[in-house]
């Protein structure tokens, strides 16, 4: 699902791009030229692990035996490694982020590979599904590579030749091209140019893959647990050279502009910005002095970006890039929009949008009232007060839908009508049928001026990206799934100067963010949106004075993407209602958005 954050502008900006380069952009033999020949006395592989930007992480071999082999993926995505010890077959495992989001992917090599190229990419690891019959995973961590023959790789890789076919003859690929073996480099143009346009995705659920052309948006289906299905992509309608240009001249413009976004905050830096962003910039409510203003922040920005959506006809190109904030522990990732303008030159457009929208799947855990509330949050952010009442509705939902509002000038983020603020999960007890709320259900979000407004100001959908799990399971034993806070326990810990907030970690999921409000000091680190393995964070206070109010919280994220979060009200001092006022309502706490204390 789509993050929110609360440095969003700041990452916005980074799509503010330099006036188009041209065609250039180091353009890529995509035949199969093979790799240059070392020693005999030598085996090794190389190749490229990328997704249409390059993997930035560690590549790791293994091969039938069970040895494992590791070397970190080059910045450009390149890879070279010996294998002269090892014994084909060998599966490949590339892991790490691609424009700030986690990916792992597999491919495979088999003893005619050796010294030649062997690609990592959607395209390789999708080949490796249907070799498995499930996720490609499956044959890295058993014995799967004993069962690898040729015969079978050479089988999958037609079929899914056959399946792009349409659309890589379009890009100028040939029909030949070897998905596995074939030179490239990730620079958008040739086989990468159609690594960024397909996107591949496996529901690890149902084992079917979607494929989906992002020009066109048409999808195709397959089965990876069968042998039968062998549908194609439709043959897209014209030429798609040009946007293939497209790709190589924002890729270029984009780095051009990362380069000068790092610089910081300096007068020469706003004013070549401000050329580069439209004067009708609009992304969730954030104009074209957000974007200036937010250089003052610090962030550091990738270089290279994953395409989301294109628009062909308005030349518009959404896509991801990664973001180091420098109020979080780990880099994490944001999105926007570029147009390409009749000048030849792209700026910075947004998305469009007048507030920031994102639905997902949360539970949350009040151990010293002993209940659990278990569903869905809207997480809706108007950073400018644009609008004040909204209405969701989708799967799940009551007849008509639920109501949103934000009557406090000072505060960013909706809430639902007549729920506590910092409570704000739609839940069984305030009408939702979890069991009709499923993965990828769409949420529309009606926006009005305010509440009782003739006609709305917006309508915006968003997609659930993964489904809560039920009730029972949830509440049965809630310190399998939720954080338990052991450290600080009541205000006489917190009164110091300082403290560690300490808590345990489900089997199976990573810390989001872990936060304690003490009497007025707000202590907050966020450890980015795949979350991190930590259990302990130290604060230091900057009052010397007594505490009488105290709340911790730790929020984590499972392996399928549901957000877990524990508050604990802190004993021995004053009557608490930080439960009720919590900087954060439950819905930021599910999608992830303030990074920094309030």
């Amino acid at each position: 699902m789509q993050q929110l954050k609360r440095g969003v502008v700041v990452a916005l900006a980074a799509a503010g791009l330099l006036s188009a380069c041209g065609g250039g952009g180091g353009g890529s033999d995509s035949g199969s030229t093979p790799t240059p020949t070392p020693s005999p006395s030598v085996k090794t592989l190389s190749g490229t692990a990328a997704t249409g930007a390059p993997i930035v992480g560690t590549l790791t071999i293994k091969d039938a035996t069970g040895k494992l082999k590791d070397v970190v993926i080059a910045a450009d995505g390149s890879y070279n490694i010996d294998v002269s010890d090892m014994t084909a077959p060998l599966i490949l495992r590339a892991k790490g982020t691609v424009a700030g989001r986690t990916v792992t992917l597999y491919s495979a090599a088999m003893s005619a590979d050796l010294n030649k190229t062997v690609n990592v990419t959607p395209f390789t690891d999708l080949i490796l599904a249907n070799v498995a019959g499930g996720l490609a995973e499956a044959l890295f961590n058993g014995a799967g590579s004993k069962k690898l023959t040729d015969a079978d790789l050479a089988r999958q890789q037609q079929i899914l030749r056959d399946r792009l076919l349409p659309v890589l003859k379009k890009l100028g690929l040939a029909d030949s091209i070897d998905l596995l073996h074939t030179v490239f480099k990730a620079d958008k143009t040739g086989l990468d140019a159609a690594l960024d346009i397909l996107k591949v995705d496996i529901d690890p659920d149902t084992l079917v893959a979607t494929i989906r052309n992002t020009l066109t948006g048409d999808t195709v289906k397959d089965d990876v647990s069968s042998q039968t299905d062998t549908g194609a992509l439709p043959e897209p309608l014209g030429d798609l050279t040009q946007s293939q240009k497209d790709l190589v001249e924002l890729q270029a413009a984009f780095k051009n502009y990362v380069a000068l976004f790092n610089q910081g905050d300096t007068p020469s830096v706003r004013e070549q910005l401000a050329a580069l962003i439209a004067d009708d910039y609009l992304d969730n409510g954030d104009r074209k002095q957000d974007v200036l203003n937010a250089l003052a922040k610090g962030d550091q920005l990738g270089a290279n970006f994953d395409l989301l959506s294109v628009d062909v006809a308005k030349a518009k190109y959404c896509f991801r890039y990664s973001i180091d904030d420098h109020k979080s522990t780990e880099p994490g990732s944001n999105s926007n929009c570029a147009l390409k303008a009749l000048d030849g030159k792209w700026r910075l457009a947004g998305n469009g949008r007048l507030v920031e929208i994102s639905v997902g799947s949360f539970a949350y855990w009040f151990p010293a009232r002993n209940t659990v509330s278990n569903g869905v949050s809207v997480g809706i952010r108007d950073a400018h007060n644009l609008a004040r009442y909204a209405v969701a509705t989708g799967p799940g939902f009551p007849d008509g839908g639920v109501a949103l509002v934000n009557n406090a000038p000072s505060n960013d983020w909706y809430k639902f009508e007549n729920q506590a603020y910092g409570y704000d999960i739609l839940d069984s007890g305030f009408g939702l049928d979890l069991g009709k709320v499923v993965k990828g259900g769409v949420y529309t979000v009606t926006l009005y001026a305010e509440k009782g407004a003739p006609q709305p100001l917006a309508v915006y959908q968003e997609k659930l990206d993964v489904a809560p799990l039920p009730d029972d399971i949830v509440k049965l034993i809630p310190a399998l799934r939720f954080p338990s806070i052991t450290s600080p326990k009541s205000v006489s810990d917190v009164s110091g100067a300082s403290f560690t907030l300490s808590w345990t970690l489900p089997s199976r999921s990573k810390t989001r963010w872990a936060q304690v409000l003490a009497g007025m000091e707000d202590f907050y680190v966020f450890y980015g949106d795949e979350g991190r393995t930590v259990t302990s964070k130290r604060f230091d206070r900057v009052s010397a004075k007594p505490v009488m109010t105290g709340t911790a919280w730790v929020q984590v994220v499972d392996k399928d993407g549901r957000h877990f979060g524990t508050t604990q009200e802190l004993t021995g001092g004053a009557v608490n209602n930080q439960l009720s006022r919590s900087a954060k309502p439950a819905g930021v706490l599910a999608v992830g958005a303030n990074r920094a204390a309030p």
